[in-house]
């Protein structure tokens, strides 16, 4: 029962930050209103126009789904990162881009799932030098780091 009255805690705490964040995007819309009104060179007044349509756009969509939401959603912002399932434990992917100089790059998972995280120690322990973009990668995804996603156990899939 207690976890029961937690989650609706958390879902009231959700749904208020939500209600401000909509609040918030109105002011900075009606805020642009005004500068663009006010603005003096063309290219100044458009910049504001398009801000406050932006923020406008915003608005509306968090005030149209403040009280709608979904399970996938509740289960994102109520588990810990440590509780929730990690993706499957062998994966395949492509290099999305991978900098040598700066020690790291990130992978896109066939599944289409986010983008992996994938460090410089990762394609050194697979005996690798680099990877290059596009190269069709098997992988491991391990929790490292604070919980951050990454790619280990590399292996370059042959075509």
């Amino acid at each position: 029962m207690r976890n029961a009255e937690t989650q609706a805690a958390k879902k009231q705490c959700y749904l208020i930050a939500i209600g401000d964040a909509a609040h918030i995007a109105k002011n900075q819309a009606e805020m642009y209103s005004s500068m663009s009104r006010s603005a003096t060179w063309p290219w100044k007044k458009k910049e504001y126009q398009i801000r406050a349509a932006t923020a406008f756009e915003i608005f509306e969509v968090l005030s149209q789904n403040q009280n709608k939401l979904t399970d996938k959603a509740e289960n994102e912002i109520f588990t810990p990162w440590y509780e929730r399932d990690l993706p499957q434990s062998l994966n395949t992917g492509v290099v999305r881009w991978f900098r040598r100089e700066e020690g790291h790059g990130y992978i896109q998972p066939k599944s289409g799932d986010f983008d992996i995280f994938v460090g410089m120690a990762a394609v050194e322990r697979a005996g690798l030098s680099t990877l290059n973009t596009g190269q069709t990668i098997e992988y491991e995804v391990v929790s490292r780091h604070g919980g951050r996603w990454e790619a280990d156990n590399l292996k370059i899939k042959r075509s």
